[in-house]
């Protein structure tokens, strides 16, 4: 119902943040990285995402492993990426059941393993993570996936 005002944003997730709103945190973390109504600087989102994931945010987590996995804000690490992702996937954060089955596919801060990766991604198919789905199909169509 308003103009999008990135600024404006940045200044009430502020406030809420330093309330100690964990998902005021992460979504001004998330402005950092792409200057977004604030000085574009990756190790601010990442100390952002880290403070709200200490609060248990789930979606926070799942941004951590995003840090790390390319390096933004902090040392890329894709074990450590992989942990964090994990913590939010057990948390029922469907994208980051994507992001833990992508990295057992590719072999990345783990070793490749298909059966771990088909799991993941069908829990995230289950919740209805149409990324999932598509990946489920696209493995499905090249070889008969395991039981």
């Amino acid at each position: 119902g308003v103009e999008q005002n990135f600024m404006e944003a940045a200044k009430h997730y502020k406030v809420a943040a330093q309330r100690g709103l964990a998902a005021a945190m992460c979504n001004l973390g998330d402005m950092y990285p792409n200057g977004h109504g604030v000085p574009k600087d990756k190790g601010e989102g990442f100390r952002l995402f880290s403070a709200a994931a200490q609060n248990g945010h789930a979606i926070s987590l799942h941004n951590l492993g995003d840090c790390y996995e390319h390096g933004n804000g902090v040392e890329k690490d894709e074990a450590i990426a992989l942990k964090y992702y994990r913590l939010a996937a057990e948390k029922n954060v469907a994208h980051a059941m994507q992001s833990v089955a992508t990295l057992y596919l590719e072999g990345r801060g783990v070793g490749a393993d298909l059966n771990e990766a088909v799991r993941w991604l069908e829990k995230a198919a289950a919740l209805g993570h149409e990324p999932a789905i598509t990946k489920l199909r696209e493995l499905q169509s090249a070889s008969p996936l395991p039981a």
